[in-house]
């Protein structure tokens, strides 16, 4: 890869992230803003997407993230949503069985049939957080914001943001290729009937 991709790639980034650290300071928040970092999954197979990764930042009453990811399709449009578990202590147990770690994952959203059916106690809420094209190398960045009580976007499911510094937080990327010009703006800007989750990265709260 040429050095000017390579400087293009790390500057893009590099201003994405100081806008989502300005948005968070010009919001006038209380307290200390936390932030995690996470690696992206494909879905389904849970394998680890190389060179991928995710930053969630957290403040008393809003959610901020950034996440670029690599492997999707070249020149196509995405969406990526927030899933978010407002109630996460609600969730099914660790794999260990120890009731006292909670785990929200796709039992808290899916009956036994995969058929879409979230559990009520972890209040879950389906989001749309931004829409982004991938490249010509199937690598993608996005970023979001979103404050409690509000859905920026196109809101699928649940009460949005209720608890952001104690929910749990998926970031779902989902795929809306082929590219239709027709309709690119809905294909990246609402779910979409034919769209597919096929990237997912996981933010616990502390």
């Amino acid at each position: 890869m040429k050095r000017t991709k390579i400087y293009g790639s790390l500057i893009v980034t590099i201003l994405l992230v100081v806008g989502v650290i300005s948005q968070v300071q010009a919001q006038g928040m209380e307290g200390m803003a936390y932030s995690t970092e996470a690696t992206l999954y494909t879905m389904p197979g849970d394998s680890m997407i190389v060179d991928s990764w995710s930053k969630l930042v957290r403040t008393d009453d809003a959610l901020s993230m950034i996440l670029k990811t690599s492997g999707l399709v070249p020149d196509s449009p995405y969406t990526v949503w927030w899933v978010i578990f407002n109630n996460p202590g609600a969730c099914s147990a660790a794999p260990d069985g120890d009731p006292t770690v909670p785990v929200c994952d796709l039992d808290d959203v899916f009956n036994a049939d995969g058929v879409l059916d979230p559990r009520p106690l972890p209040r879950i809420s389906f989001v749309w957080a931004t829409g982004n094209m991938s490249d010509a190398s199937g690598s993608a960045t996005f970023s979001a914001y979103i404050e409690e009580g509000e859905a920026p976007g196109f809101a699928a499911f649940g009460p949005a943001l209720q608890d952001a510094r104690g929910a749990a937080v998926h970031l779902v990327v989902r795929a809306h290729g082929p590219t239709d010009l027709a309709t690119l703006f809905e294909q990246m800007n609402t779910a979409e009937a034919d769209g597919v989750n096929v990237q997912a990265a996981i933010h616990d709260p502390f």
